[in-house]
């Protein structure tokens, strides 16, 4: 039944429903660019793809065929091409429930609203749609992200030395004009955009076993020097601003690490996330390391790269 309301209708928006979301489905593509967007092919018939996108709460939107599947996250777009059967290339977004499409669609923007800010209009001026988001960044050059508490943006940058938690800091400060801090992680999308952007910012460093990036959080002072009671993963740790889930902090057998670095009076406070050169065990995986260092581990993990984050406005 879905099959054939499709084809019959399609050459006007039309509106697929569940439990939890309306879908608006019609012919067309992200435009110009679905950099961020994930590749979920093969996905089988469309309807299996909608329903990827219908299954996680980031995604805004899924497009392809019955042989190829893309789903891409609020934020990510901006422009949609309507296009025709002809290119055989279907999209659907979430809007809000309506009854019904109206008779010209350009009479009437559809919305997608979130008590968190999480939100988006969809407009058509008659051969593309236009996605408006009601916050932005703080500045240019941040990435939006959908969080739990709200829109929240991330930039990384590359130190010209290697450097500490606290250069780190100060870097996080002057870039963001005092708006920034450290920033963690809540979803792969963000962990995968923070490592894509340092492999593009060192791509010529590669004599270390890992480079690292400086991301927000601070051991508890009643997790040292010895782990405590409620000192068990990432609970060990505070300041997260702009952060209530920590379901992504994927530690490495043996951390956090509750030792004292070397000379038995500095701890490892500060949080890492890993991205691999000589080695790869720990790709993608978070480390507690000494603040005061711009290395560690024998000097085999090195920071040149600081995450930096803060919420929209």
């Amino acid at each position: 039944m879905f099959r054939l309301f499709f084809v019959l209708f399609l050459a006007h928006p039309v509106m697929e429903a569940n439990a939890s979301a309306t879908m608006l489905l019609f012919w067309g593509y992200p435009n110009p660019s679905s950099r961020f967007c994930r590749d979920k092919s093969p996905a089988g018939a469309f309807e299996n793809c909608v329903d990827l996108c219908l299954g996680s709460d980031p995604c805004m939107l899924a497009f392809g065929n019955d042989s190829t599947c893309i789903i891409c996250d609020i934020f990510t777009i901006k422009y949609i091409a309507q296009s025709n059967y002809s290119e055989n290339t279907k999209i659907a977004i979430k809007v809000n429930q309506q009854n019904q499409c109206p008779g010209d669609v350009q009479s009437i923007q559809y919305t997608k609203s979130d008590p968190y800010g999480n939100s988006y209009e969809l407009s058509f001026n008659g051969s593309s749609w236009t996605v408006t988001y009601p916050k932005s960044c703080p500045l240019g050059g941040f990435r939006m992200f959908p969080r739990t508490v709200g829109p929240y943006c991330i930039q990384v940058w590359r130190t010209t030395a290697l450097t500490t938690r606290n250069d780190a800091l100060a870097t996080c400060k002057k870039q963001s004009k005092g708006a920034g801090y450290l920033s963690g992680i809540t979803s792969s999308a963000e962990i995968d955009y923070i490592l894509d952007m340092s492999q593009l910012l060192v791509r010529n460093v590669t004599n270390y076993d890992y480079l690292a990036v400086w991301i927000s959080g601070l051991m508890k002072p009643e997790c040292q020097p010895t782990q405590g009671a409620g000192c068990s993963g990432i609970n060990a740790f505070k300041e997260f601003p702009g952060q209530t889930t920590f379901d992504y902090y994927n530690f490495p057998t043996g951390y956090p690490n509750f030792a004292m670095r070397g000379t038995g009076d500095v701890y490892l406070r500060c949080l890492q996330l890993l991205m691999a050169q000589q080695k790869s065990a720990f790709d993608g995986k978070v480390i507690n390391a000494a603040c005061e260092y711009a290395c560690n581990e024998a000097e085999t993990i090195c920071s040149h790269l600081v995450a930096c984050g803060a919420s929209a406005i």
